[in-house]
């Protein structure tokens, strides 16, 4: 076994392991139980019988460090792979129900995170990225979960390719926001076919469609339809929603999921550039060689908006994330004050002349105790009380 002796403390052989592996648990930034649903115990980890491959010898699976003036081999073990289902039989398409329980599990939240990563953070993000983010995404998982395992090439690419997924998946949320707000219809009426190419021509112009007001194109990127996109795909599931488990990706909104909606709206709405609906083949996909283009040239629109008042755009992104969280209900309502402007102003006024050390009413509840005192007694006498009457 390789060993790397320092001239001073002990120090980590950087070379067999990953630059940010630890083997510590953190406090999660994330809420623990959301996308995930594990049975903790305090007892050890069983070993597994099954592991991706032929297991390791022990010997095979452990970090050596070595102190310079002891010559002490200290050996410290890595985290084990997730285990493989009971009935898991090799071959076919990776998924997540190919691992035991637990492993499904840390699975399906890794999927979530990088889910939130791709609409909020980069929606066509390059090989190395997906990559670095994959194993980013099964370590969260882990810290979650209070597990502690090491991913490998199979659960990583595993979990990347949950990005072409959730940009499939986004597109059927798009389209129900582009019809209710811009009016578009599947009918094949020729009154709807005509309707339908006006929009589309109107809204296509000038990227109309991302204006609030799409006539005097004032309000760029603030349509409601934004805000309704932002609503169904992030906020649909209460407080298990991406929108907040995974806040930080989209708090405040991005530009890059401002773009990524822009693109998919203009996919979308492509599908009536005829009047008559037709939805797209898998030719004409929504994929980054298909939409790399328009992408680009969105998110470069959206940069030079911002670059002419950054403070006012970073408070219009973020109001767009807080009323998207405020609109799905997940928040209990603020309440509203009823002791406003001039009565509030008195109200300062009034204990602003007091000390709150005097009592300047009347002593009516002294009185009161007195009289209730010598009622219902005798000269002071205890009365007995009846338990089989009390207790009816």
């Amino acid at each position: 076994m390789q060993t790397m002796v320092t001239p001073a403390v002990p120090r980590v052989d950087l070379t067999r392991i990953h630059r940010k592996q630890t083997f510590t648990l953190s406090t999660p930034k994330t809420p623990r139980r959301a996308f995930i649903s594990i049975q903790h115990d305090s007892s050890p980890v069983p070993e597994r019988e099954q592991r991706h491959g032929l297991a390791p010898p022990v010997t095979a699976n452990t970090i050596t460090m070595t102190t310079a003036e002891s010559g002490t081999r200290l050996e410290l073990a890595k985290p084990p792979l997730l285990s493989f289902a009971t009935d898991y039989k090799p071959g076919g398409k990776a998924k997540a129900d190919d691992y035991d329980s637990e492993g499904k599990a840390i699975i399906l939240r890794a999927d979530a995170y990088y889910e939130g990563k791709i609409i909020g953070v980069q929606g066509f993000p390059k090989s190395g990225m997906k990559i670095a983010w994959a194993k980013k995404a099964f370590q969260d998982a882990c810290r979650a979960a209070e597990k502690q395992y090491q991913s490998d090439k199979r659960v990583e690419q595993l979990i990347y390719s949950r990005g072409s997924r959730v940009r499939g998946d986004m597109l059927r949320h798009v389209e129900e926001a582009v019809m209710i707000v811009f009016g578009f219809s599947k009918d094949s009426s020729k009154k709807t076919q005509n309707h339908n190419l006006k929009l589309y021509n109107d809204l296509s112009k000038n990227m109309a469609f991302a204006f609030k007001d799409t006539t005097k194109l004032t309000g760029f990127a603030e349509n409601s339809v934004f805000q309704l996109i932002l609503r169904l795909v992030c906020f649909a599931h209460g407080d298990a929603s991406r929108g907040i488990v995974f806040s930080r990706f989209f708090n405040p909104v991005s530009l890059e999921t401002l773009a990524l909606f822009m693109t998919q709206i203009n996919h979308v709405m492509c599908q009536w550039s005829s009047g008559i609906y037709r939805r797209h083949g898998k030719s004409q996909a929504f994929t980054e060689v298909n939409n790399s283009v328009y992408h680009a040239e969105y998110l470069q629109e959206l940069r030079n908006w911002e670059a002419v008042n950054t403070e006012v755009v970073l408070k219009i992104r973020k109001r767009m994330y807080l009323r998207a969280r405020e609109k799905s209900g997940i928040d209990p309502p603020a309440i509203k004050a009823v002791i406003t402007g001039d009565l509030k102003a008195r109200m300062v006024s009034e204990l602003a002349a007091r000390t709150g050390e005097t009592d300047t009413e009347d002593e009516k509840d002294d009185d009161m105790g007195s009289m209730q005192e010598g009622e219902g007694s005798d000269n002071g006498a205890v009365v007995p009380i009846d338990t089989a009457t009390a207790s009816d």
